[in-house]
């Protein structure tokens, strides 16, 4: 089912990503949408520079399942 799939895509995901999404989601429901969107771009610019986010991108360039190991 479509649901099941997109909480296993999540579940599978990088963990330090997951968690940073949560916290900006949890955190922006009050927020103005500018502190909002200030919020996911501090969040994104901090996740690049994340070993997972290499991961990602690697696997993705060599066509494989990356193993994200929530650094």
């Amino acid at each position: 089912d479509l649901v099941g799939d997109i909480v296993d895509d999540l579940v599978s995901g990088p963990p330090v990503a997951l968690k940073a999404a949560k916290q900006v989601i949890q955190d922006g429901q009050e927020a103005s949408l500018e502190a909002a969107l200030g919020m996911e771009k501090q969040a994104f610019a901090v996740l690049a520079t994340t070993d997972d986010m290499l991961e990602g991108v690697t696997a993705f360039r060599q066509n494989r399942e990356p193993d994200f190991q929530g650094e």
